[in-house]
């Protein structure tokens, strides 16, 4: 593998595809993930996506392969953001999912990441530390600890609607907070597979959108972090929002669970406000209206 790092951790596995990362590495590291959703439920049945950056489809059927392998079974959803695959881990009750993405990361990467069922009407979330761990020592040891019965059935391809389902019960939620159409909105999905699930929610929501970067290429126009100086400079998120006179601007990483904001000036207000904001915009919506508020 050469000089190029490996790094497993509660992110789950990441490399440079070719090198630290290859069809096999992919194969065997998923195979331990599924032993150990099936040590969660016995006829583990698991969603797995990917996030779409150019190439992924060696590694994406490598997973598949995999978790087969370790007696899951595998519903395919294609390229999909990893909250959706969160989303219809719970809405289909799967015992967890897993997405092929590098998160952030250049093109060069790629990696797994797993997620796993923590409660009804709760979306599925990355592992714990402890529980990771059990996943690293697993792997390092080359005890994954499996075995091939009685696993769940693997399902045909599942990927028409799925990312537009998410986006209607994101929708059903945010109105009612309030109306948002009539607003204009700039995105930046870097090609990746918030091409889909951005424009499905902004249609969802009313609101009338740009979408800069996408095609669903899987091609990045940037270093794809969303960070300040990767939407700067001409046609960047950040020139183009008020250019486009639009209200607001969002910026997606590669499996978009990150997102960072900028405002109608066109000021980065980043991905650390993103959560507060949106927790100051629910709670103001209820004050006065419900408990709790």
């Amino acid at each position: 593998m050469g000089e190029a790092p490996l790094i497993l951790g509660v992110s789950g596995l990441r490399g440079i595809v070719g090198e630290s990362l290859t069809p096999e590495v992919a194969a065997r590291y998923a195979g331990v993930v599924g032993a150990w959703f099936r040590g969660y439920e016995r006829g583990a049945t698991v969603a797995v996506a990917a996030d779409g950056r150019r190439g992924y489809e060696a590694i994406y059927n490598a997973v598949i392969a995999g978790l087969e392998s370790s007696g899951c079974g595998v519903i395919p959803l294609g390229v999909q953001m990893t909250p959706t695959v969160g989303w219809y881990v719970d809405e289909a009750g799967l015992a967890g999912g897993g997405v092929v993405t590098a998160s952030h990361n250049p093109a060069q990467w790629n990696g797994v990441k797993a997620l796993l069922r923590v409660g009804e009407g709760r979306c599925a979330a990355a592992p714990t530390a402890d529980q990771a761990g059990t996943i690293v020592h697993r792997f390092r040891s080359l005890d994954p600890s499996r075995s091939v019965d009685a696993g769940g059935p693997s399902a045909e391809p599942e990927r028409e609607g799925v990312a537009e389902a998410h986006a209607g019960m994101v929708a059903r939620l945010a109105q009612r907070l309030g109306d948002p159409g009539g607003r204009a909105a700039a995105v930046d999905s870097v090609n990746a597979s918030g091409s889909q699930g951005a424009a499905a929610l902004c249609a969802a929501l009313g609101v009338r959108f740009t979408q800069l970067y996408g095609d669903g290429s899987g091609v990045f126009p940037h270093t794809p972090e969303p960070m300040k100086e990767n939407l700067s400079g001409e046609g960047g998120l950040c020139d183009a929002v008020p250019g486009l006179k639009a209200d607001v601007g969002f910026a997606q990483d590669p499996d978009a669970d990150r997102l960072a904001i900028v405002d109608e000036r066109g000021e980065y207000i980043g991905e650390e406000y993103t959560l507060v904001l949106a927790a100051v915009s629910l709670l103001e919506a209820r004050k006065g209206r419900e408990e709790g508020g």
